[in-house]
């Protein structure tokens, strides 16, 4: 169904709004596309046929900035011309009329708004138009484009005299002798695409004849790598749903931020709106709306933001799946693109290369071209540990890939290349596999403050040098009980040892020095508090309980469903530690009413929540000053921010903080994750991936 507007997206402030409804109550204009439908990635805008009433008086097409920021123009030799409006992160100065600087400190942290890309048509007669609208900003002497951008070298406009590069009033006020245009000269300079111009919001930008998309880019990619540093970024972040930041920017949370805001738009019907009636988008993500699209609607009085969504697509095997985008294309570090690397890779997404191959990774030597083997091996070993994974937990991976909007392939991945090639792990007997209950003790870094804390503490320091000698130079695996025995020794080789798990719960939870990592996805238990933390304040408290998947059961259908962690008292007792009974109940610790089965499932079900959630977590995650370290769905960049820092390291194959062990198994996991799930469809492997990384 198409949605109907009164303006497209913005529009002048006192306007008698009324003029955009006809009698019936038509718009003027219509959303004929939006998000996720039919592979529009923003909104698609144009003339509603249905309105009856004459034109709305003025320039009712007249498209305006939605935000203060600067302003771009590009003349792609195919495709539509576009005008890009950047939000300048950079420039705390701009305070005053820039609504970039308040993105910088979200909270919870997550990707920020940073272009807003308006599609016009593809005449060369839009340079024209949008010359034009461009000029009469640039003749009012009063407006901060003057103060605040300043004009790049050019064969147009010179470098000054004054020590610098001059700004455009500068440049109006005294222009070089040779140039007898000059606001034509700064106007070539800024048709050809050689800089950007500061805008502020409300500012009419341009008009169009009969549609226009409007498109949400976020802040992933901070640079083209191929620009100069003269020429304005391109707009290649991804393709965003803007709700998660108008909550932010008008929620009840955001008093703060408010008063530097001024978007304006226009959906109220009355003749003064306010800013707050006057929002983008607000009735399009709001309410009914929202419901009869199929995605949830945005609640400026909830307590807490609505997810930031980005777009989703249909691949042609079952299920649905994540945009390959930009990876596509060969490519080294995307979070970091100061970075070189050793290797440079890609995700195949042409089904001209193989199309047994879709959505593998390809790496080959960045200096050499020749390929670097990343295939799974002719032993098969790598192949058969997806395959056990995905028939044993293949329901629980889909319920977290959907929820946390993530492929598969890296969930998957991940858990394999963590827990399903070690001791604890048994391929042909479930019963006999402990995966899901092992626990990774760490040994202790002797010398360190925290270590010394622990051992000398007049009450733990006993316990730390059981933990100590248990964990020796090499660390310990240990499984949880099932169920959970709090009382229970721990690995009990020696009649003075009586290090238990409830003791050891305490460990872990007062001295930094114990590190543990229990489970499917071996995360530190620190860690996965972190993670749940996160969840519950990007998502919500009810977010993680409301995931929930369907096994089989000695032949029967059984629900489980993910634990609130705000009932979790201890991580390691209560989370990972979790049982289920015969209903798929996970009861409190106690009374206990395990069933062994779904109790190990259970857990592998908490383990893999945490995992999905680390990963998105660090899709989501920007650094303080604005610097984005942004993981994508790039397999590379996922394995150095699950096993390490997401820093950059020249030495490492991939030009990121990564042990080696991962280098050399990880990529291998993913194709081989890759080759059993492209036989989706074909009766091959069941449940088929709920979210696949795509070629589109």
């Amino acid at each position: 169904m198409s949605l109907h507007c009164a303006t497209p997206i913005v529009h002048r402030t006192n306007s008698n709004y009324g003029d955009y409804y006809d009698s019936q109550d038509n718009c003027y204009f219509e959303l004929s596309n939006h998000f996720d439908t039919n592979g529009c990635t923003g909104l698609c805008i144009g003339t509603n046929s249905s309105f009856s009433a004459s034109d709305p008086q003025g320039s009712p097409t007249e498209l305006y900035a939605v935000t203060s920021g600067y302003l771009s123009y590009r003349k792609p030799t195919n495709g539509p011309r576009k005008l890009v409006l950047r939000l300048p992160l950079e420039l705390v100065q701009l305070s005053a009329h820039n609504s970039g600087e308040q993105y910088l400190d979200l909270s919870p942290s997550g990707p920020n708004l940073r272009h807003v890309v308006y599609e016009l048509d593809t005449q060369q007669s839009t340079d024209t138009v949008v010359r034009a609208y461009i000029g009469s900003l640039l003749q009012q002497t009063s407006h901060p484009v003057r103060e605040w951008t300043r004009v790049f070298e050019g064969e147009d406009v010179p470098a000054r005299a004054i020590g610098r590069t001059p700004t455009v009033g500068e440049y109006l006020s005294n222009p070089p002798s040779s140039v007898s245009d000059p606001v034509g000269a700064v106007l070539d300079g800024f048709i050809d695409g050689e800089f950007e111009l500061l805008v502020t919001a409300g500012d009419p930008i341009s008009s169009f004849d009969s549609s226009v998309n409007i498109v949400f880019r976020d802040s992933s990619y901070t640079r083209n790598q191929d620009a100069t540093d003269d020429e304005p970024n391109e707009p290649v972040g991804r393709p965003l749903n803007p709700s998660y930041f108008l909550y932010q920017l008008l929620g009840p949370n955001a008093t703060g931020t408010n008063p530097v805001v001024d978007l304006q738009t226009a959906v109220d019907r009355s003749s003064n709106p306010s800013l707050a009636q006057t929002h983008p988008l607000l009735t399009i993500l709001t309410g009914q709306t929202a419901q009869q699209e199929s995605y949830v609607p945005l609640d400026l009085d909830a307590d807490q933001p609505p997810p930031p969504r980005h777009r989703t697509i249909t691949t042609s095997t079952n299920g649905g799946a994540l945009a390959v985008g930009s990876l596509r294309n060969w490519h080294q570090s995307l979070h970091d693109p100061t970075t070189t690397a050793n290797a440079e890779w890609q995700i195949v997404a042409d089904p001209a290369q193989s199309s047994d191959d879709m959505g593998k990774l390809l790496v080959r030597d960045s200096a050499s071209g020749n390929d670097i083997d990343v295939e799974y091996g002719s032993s098969g070993a790598r192949r058969k540990s997806v395959e056990v994974y995905w028939n044993r937990y293949g329901e629980l991976i889909n319920a977290v890939a959907e929820a946390f909007r993530l492929p598969c392939e890296s969930i998957l991945a991940i858990a394999c290349k963590e827990s399903a090639s070690l001791l604890w792990y048994d391929p042909n007997n479930f019963a006999d596999s402990d995966e899901m209950n092992t626990v990774r003790l760490e040994p202790l870094d002797a010398g360190t403050a925290a270590t010394q804390r622990l051992l000398n503490d007049p009450n733990d320091g006993h316990y730390g040098q059981l933990y100590d000698n248990l964990t020796s130079s090499n660390g310990a695996n240990e499984n949880i009980p099932v169920p959970w025995e709090g009382s229970q020794v721990i690995h009990a080789t020696s009649s003075g040892n009586n290090l238990t798990w409830d003791v050891l719960v305490r460990l872990i939870n007062n001295y930094d020095a114990v590190l543990a990592s229990p489970g499917v996805t071996q995360t530190l238990v620190s860690t996965a508090d972190g993670v749940l933390n996160w969840v519950d304040s990007m998502y919500g408290n009810d977010f993680v309980s409301n995931i929930s998947a369907t096994v089989d059961h000695d032949g029967n259908s059984v629900t489980l469903s993910v634990k609130n962690p705000g009932n979790i008292q201890n991580t390691l007792e209560d989370w990972f530690g979790a049982i289920a009974d015969a209903n798929g109940n996970s009861p409190p610790n106690p009374p206990y009413s395990a069933n062994e089965e779904l109790s190990k499932k259970q857990r592998a079900f908490h383990g893999f929540v945490i995992g999905g959630a680390y990963i998105r977590r660090t899709y989501n995650y920007t650094t303080g000053g604005g610097q984005n370290r942004i993981v994508d769905y790039d397999p590379p960049t996922i394995a150095s921010a699950y096993n390490d820092r997401l820093q950059p390291d020249a030495n490492t194959r991939y030009g990121m903080v990564m042990h080696q062990n991962y280098v050399d198994h990880f990529p291998k996991y993913w194709n081989a994750a890759v080759d059993l799930f492209n036989q989706s469809g074909s009766n091959s492997i069941d449940p088929d991936p709920a979210l696949r990384l795509w070629g589109i």
